[in-house]
């Protein structure tokens, strides 16, 4: 079977273009862990109201310094002001997208990205309205994760070697990479919604606790057959599976610390600087182990392209 030569017809995408989606992905991750402190700090009700910061639409001067006077009230208030500048970079995204994207899917991609930002404010909207009830907290927790998926779908499939890389033929290790990453980024998933149903009270935290163990075997599974068995070459593949590793073993330390640190956590008590920035670390290293993972599945299947039975049965390679 003759592999398929890669796609390069058509204009090349904006550099600049990528390097913009690159920047949205640090912007959310800066996102991600505001939106932790606010809940560290249980800032989310200091700011009542919706989508006005106590009826003011734009507050004066005099407003903002008050907001940003207590710890609680200046986390709630830096979230917002973090969430609608993410607002925008994703506005400029999906238009420029569309003037510099040849590629129609990826255009649609960036559309999804600012549907979903939108529908980020309006959950955590509504959590406000609703005085913090559900499903709204859980829902903004659980779709910041999804926007972060999407916007660093997006950042990958722009970059230069995506559309002039060789599909490389299926081999021993490409199956257990594909099949792994993916696992690896269901179980993540599954594990962030766990860790945001505990922080926000509706699950105990041990059950969160107990699925890292499920999450720690099949992320080290996923960096051996990355970093470990892929061909020494391939820098693609092994350098996020590196990653991986690195980030899984700072995440098993962050997560014990996190759980002392709550187990002992008192109402009236404020938490000490490290024990704010465990917590707050803690989520966001959660965030950067399943865009790194996501990464290293989008990558193997460029590399090695979809598993099709035919491939397989032609390749000699077992599932």
């Amino acid at each position: 079977m003759t592999e398929t030569p890669p796609d390069t017809s058509g204009p090349a995408p904006s550099r600049g273009l990528r390097r913009w989606a690159l920047f949205c992905v640090v912007w959310c991750v800066l996102l991600l862990l505001a939106g932790a402190n606010v809940r560290t700090q249980r800032g989310g009700l200091t700011i009542p109201d919706w989508p006005w910061m106590y009826g003011d639409l734009v507050p004066g001067w005099d407003k903002i310094r008050q907001m940003l006077g207590p710890d609680a009230l200046r986390a709630e208030y830096l979230h917002r002001k973090i969430a609608e500048i993410m607002g925008l970079l994703t506005i400029v995204l999906a238009v420029w997208a569309q003037i510099r994207e040849p590629r129609a899917w990826v255009r649609k991609l960036c559309w999804g990205a600012l549907a979903l930002v939108i529908a980020q404010g309006i959950f955590g909207g509504l959590g406000v309205l609703t005085m913090l009830g559900p499903p709204w907290p859980l829902l903004h927790s659980v779709f910041a994760q999804i926007y972060l998926c999407l916007l660093v779908t997006i950042t990958t499939v722009m970059a230069p070697w995506w559309r002039t890389f060789e599909e490389r033929p299926l081999d021993a290790t490409s199956i257990p990479i594909m099949r792994g990453s993916a696992v690896g980024v269901l179980v993540l998933l599954v594990h962030l919604m766990l860790g945001a149903a505990a922080r926000h009270g509706y699950l105990a935290r041990e059950v969160h606790a107990m699925f890292a163990l499920v999450v720690t075997i099949v992320l080290v599974k996923v960096v051996l057959s990355s970093w470990g068995d892929a061909p020494k070459d391939l820098t693609l593949l092994r350098r996020p599976g590196l990653i991986i590793g690195v980030l899984v073993g700072a995440q098993i330390v962050l997560g014990m610390a996190s759980y002392f640190v709550a187990s002992e956590r008192r109402e009236t008590q404020p938490l000490g600087l490290g024990s704010i920035a465990t917590l707050n670390l803690h989520l966001v290293l959660g965030a950067l182990l399943l865009a790194t993972t996501l990464v290293l599945f989008l990558r193997a299947v460029r590399v090695y392209g979809i598993p099709t039975d035919e491939r397989v049965a032609e390749s000699g390679v077992t599932r």
